[in-house]
Formats: C-alpha cells, sequence, structure tokens
C-alpha cells in the first residue's frame, strides 16, 4: 500500500480509485493509469453530475484544457497525465439530434458503474480521438437517414492507443455511408487499436484501415481482436498501402471471418478462433499487378497487451 503523509505529517492511505472493478484481469491491467484531472459522474436519473453525454464530455473537456492552462501547455500538448474519467450509471442515453455530435476529445475514459452485461446504453455514434477507453457501455448507432455523422458505432481516430471493452457495437444507419459496419476508422498508422471483449451484431466488416497510396516505410497499426464476437462478419483491416507493416492479432472469440489486407503485413490468426468461414469476401484493395495484397499469416497469440491504458510504444513516446 503505498502511503500519503496528511499535512500534520501523519500517514494517509491514497483515495480509493473509483471506477468499478470487473472480473477480467486483462481488463484490469489494461485501464489507464498516470493522473486524471477530472471525474464526472452521468447519470440519466439526476443521481450524477450530469444527465447527458454531451454535458459531462463539454465540462470534462474544460477541465482538461483548464489543467494543460495551469500546466502552460496548450490543447496540442495533451498527454495521458491530462485523462478525465467519466463513470456511467446504468440506464439508455439517447441525445437530441443536434445536440452532440458524438467527438469525444483525447484521453478520455468512460466505464459503466454497473458492469452487467446490457444496464447501460448510448443510442448514439461515437467519434473518439486518441488515448480512447470505452468499457461496459453498449453502443447503438441510430438510423439517421444519412442526415449526419456519425455513420457507424464507433468511428475511430487514432493516435494514442485506444482500447474498447466489455461491449456490444450495433449499427442500425445503413444510410449514412457506413452501412450496417459497426466500427469504421478514419485512414490511421502508428496506433494501436485493441477490441477485447466485444459483441459485433450487425455489417459484414469492421471497416478499419490505414492510409491510403503509402509508398516508403510506413510504421504500421497494431490491431487486436481478443475474444470478440462478429457473427455475420468479418474481423478484418486493410492497410490501403503496400509499405505499411500493420500487424493484425485475432485471438480467440469467433466470426465469419478474417481478413488482414497489405503486402507487407502480418495476421496472427490464433487457431483457437471460431470462423464460419476460413476465407471471405471482403473488401480490399490489390496489388500494382493485381494479385490480392494479403500478407503473411501466422497462429501466434501472444498479442502485445497494453498496460495502464497505453502500448509499449505509446509509454515510452510519452515517458510513462
Amino acid at each position: 500500500m503505498i502511503l500519503l503523509m496528511a499535512a500534520g505529517g501523519g500517514a494517509v492511505s491514497p483515495p480509493a480509485d473509483p471506477r468499478p472493478v470487473v472480473d477480467d484481469p486483462l481488463v484490469m491491467q489494461m485501464r489507464p493509469d498516470g493522473r486524471r484531472v477530472g471525474l464526472v459522474t452521468i447519470a440519466a436519473d439526476g443521481s450524477g453530475d450530469f444527465t447527458t453525454f454531451a454535458a459531462a464530455i463539454a465540462h470534462g473537456q474544460s477541465l482538461q484544457a483548464a489543467a494543460l492552462t495551469a500546466a502552460g501547455l496548450g490543447p496540442l500538448q495533451m498527454t495521458p497525465n491530462f485523462r478525465c474519467d467519466y463513470l456511467v450509471k446504468p440506464g439508455a442515453y439517447t441525445p437530441a439530434p443536434g445536440d452532440w455530435g458524438g467527438g469525444i476529445p483525447p484521453f478520455s475514459a468512460f466505464y459503466a458503474v454497473d458492469p452487467t452485461p446490457g444496464a447501460t446504453t448510448l443510442r448514439w455514434g461515437l467519434e473518439p480521438s486518441g488515448g480512447f477507453w470505452w468499457e461496459g457501455i453498449d453502443i447503438v448507432n441510430v438510423d439517421n437517414n444519412g442526415a449526419f455523422d456519425p455513420k457507424y458505432a464507433i468511428h475511430q481516430h487514432a493516435g494514442a492507443t485506444s482500447i474498447i471493452t466489455r461491449c456490444t457495437l450495433t449499427n442500425e444507419a445503413p444510410a449514412a455511408g457506413g452501412y450496417p459496419t459497426p466500427i469504421g476508422m478514419d485512414g490511421e498508422t502508428g496506433a494501436t487499436h485493441v477490441m477485447h471483449d466485444v459483441e459485433m451484431s450487425t455489417g459484414a466488416y469492421t471497416n478499419l484501415h490505414g492510409l491510403i497510396g503509402g509508398t516508403g516505410p510506413l510504421a504500421g497499426m497494431t490491431i487486436v481482436y481478443s475474444q470478440c464476437r462478429f457473427p455475420t462478419g468479418s474481423l478484418y483491416f486493410d492497410t490501403l498501402n503496400d509499405a505499411d507493416g500493420t500487424e493484425m492479432w485475432v485471438v480467440g472469440g469467433s466470426a465469419d471471418t478474417a481478413g488482414l489486407k497489405g503486402d507487407k503485413s502480418t495476421l496472427h490468426l490464433d487457431p483457437a478462433t471460431v470462423l464460419a468461414r476460413t476465407t471471405g469476401s471482403y473488401a480490399g484493395h490489390v496489388k500494382a499487378d493485381g494479385s490480392p495484397a494479403t500478407g503473411t499469416t501466422d497462429g501466434r497469440t501472444d498479442w502485445p497487451v497494453p498496460t495502464g491504458g497505453l502500448s509499449a510504444r505509446d509509454r515510452a513516446y510519452y515517458g510513462m
């Protein structure tokens, strides 16, 4: 136990972690650490700080901005030590159109207070930035007839490590440009994206992808699907170029298919993963000669588990 010194010189225990304890050691290992500059409770019944995600996130962002200013830093100098945590009480949350575009500031972490599956649902898609943690809150992207984004349950903008766990992703918005795809990504490279214990109930593939047309050696993404379930679709990533050395891990879980496109890419496919088909008709680019850009495949399962919310690469980058 770490002891702190009170003003009078006596030893005191640090405050208890307000985040719920769950029975998954991997989740507890991956949870963000570092300094928290804000703790905000969202409760639909009025028992928290705010009743809506929109108001809570606006407040959390102001706390992050104030902490950055106090440290003499600007908004582009955000690090994991300026994290804001959001505790979400059980209930169904449905923002009114126009209230909130689903944007999530960097280094924001969301936790369902009640870890019971299905107890907490957000009926709105998300547009997260880097340093994103999402735990225990189901997402249903509502059908908006193509009027506005988000077009997926999650449209990920990478940057720092992003981790999604213990939830279900559903997309009811086929006209928004995302079809019923549960999760998509802005073109990214050099970041880590982990999905652990996630159920995806709609769509034909995960629309995660890299940067189109890369020619020089790119850093590559680290994509992990750990114990995910996608009965209708492919656990999938497309580098969209043949210079990007992305590694994708599919460890356990089940899906219709799994696929990775990119000439320098590597798919680590756990033999224990249950696939309805070993190959599938998922979208993807081909090489200049017309041959499939499929990279290589092996059966490794030793995926690089983040600690404290960050991959090893990001921990080194931020000096944590």
